[in-house]
């Protein structure tokens, strides 16, 4: 009776320490997935702050003075709740603020208040500055996609049409959207538009060309054909026609068509309000050129030469963009 009576409190014991342990267990577990969570939705609202910041520099267009006038600010007052798909999470862009930094340069802070599940919350500032490089996003940038005029009897001799070499640094071919760069990357088949350089085609945005024109306050030269064997160094602007022998470095912009024939082996920054017809006997570009859309008639190569980009920058300031460069305060919790 005495052993029946210890083997029952023994089994008791057992299942009173069972349920200890499996309740510590639990207690624990608990515990280090709520602390998980927390943490997960800290990390989640702190990423949605900084995307706020980097949304804000990524929002001013490309220009010779990117930064935003004083009036031109958004109000200094938490704007709409910009949200993303998923759990429900966002940010908040608030406190636009216009400062002289010591050198003289124009800085912009704004603070990005991000809310994410569980009621995470994290505020971060941010200064927004122009880029200190003229903006040249790829070796050639085609704005529209469009590719014409590459006849199968271009193609047929092994070597690409339309060769497009990047510096390691950045794609060598750019679109203006996201449907363009798919009309581009349709042309990659077929030796007919080859590229030499990571990153394939992507998605960046043009130059305004007529605001360009508009900032620097120039006029483009009447006429319809030019012959510029002799370009040298210069800074040139042009309504639109024909170019023979385009030879030379620094800058043309171009407000309608282009067409180019005979020799051409320039090196700087050329910029097309419409489209860019090749018919040149030898071509190549070193540099950046963006163009709203090819038409080619013979071979041509654009290499992105961002040297050659600072040489056209050094005679005319080129547009540039704006860059987050720095995360400043933290207030968030």
């Amino acid at each position: 009776m005495n052993e029946r009576g210890f083997i029952l409190l023994a089994a008791l014991s057992l299942v009173v320490l069972v349920g200890v342990s499996a309740g510590s267990v639990w207690f624990l577990l608990h515990a280090d997935l709520r602390a998980i969570g927390q943490g997960r939705r800290a990390l989640q609202a702190l990423y949605t702050a900084e995307a706020g910041l980097l949304g804000a520099s990524a929002a001013f267009p490309p220009r010779i003075d990117p930064l935003p006038l004083e009036d031109d600010l958004p109000p200094s007052e938490p704007g709409d709740l910009a949200v993303f798909p998923g759990p429900p999470h966002g940010f908040r862009l608030e406190s636009w603020r216009m400062f002289q930094a010591s050198d003289g340069e124009r800085q912009v802070r704004l603070v990005a208040r991000a809310e994410a599940a569980g009621g995470a919350l994290r505020t971060l500032e941010g200064v927004l500055v122009p880029a200190r490089q003229p903006y040249a996003p790829a070796g050639l940038m085609v704005v529209d996609g469009e590719l014409d005029g590459l006849s199968s009897g271009l193609a047929a001799g092994g070597d690409a049409v339309i060769l497009v070499v990047g510096d390691g640094r950045v794609a060598p071919l750019a679109a203006g959207d996201v449907a363009a760069a798919r009309r581009l990357e349709s042309w990659l088949p077929g030796n007919r538009l080859s590229l030499r350089g990571s990153g394939g085609v992507t998605t960046q945005r043009p130059i305004r060309i007529d605001l360009f024109l508009q900032e620097i306050d120039r006029e483009p030269a009447a006429g319809t054909s030019w012959q510029f064997a002799s370009f040298g160094r210069a800074a040139r602007y042009l309504r639109g026609g024909i170019i023979k022998d385009l030879q030379g470095d620094g800058l043309l912009v171009v407000l309608g068509d282009l067409r180019l024939e005979g020799r051409v082996d320039f090196s700087g920054m050329m910029l097309v309000g419409g489209t860019l017809e090749l018919a040149a006997v030898d071509c190549t570009f070193r540099g950046f050129v963006q163009v709203r859309d090819l038409h080619v008639e013979s071979p041509c190569t654009f290499r992105r030469d961002l040297a050659a980009v600072w040489e056209a920058d050094a005679l005319q300031a080129l547009p540039r963009e704006v860059r987050l460069r720095a995360v400043l305060a933290d207030g968030g919790r």
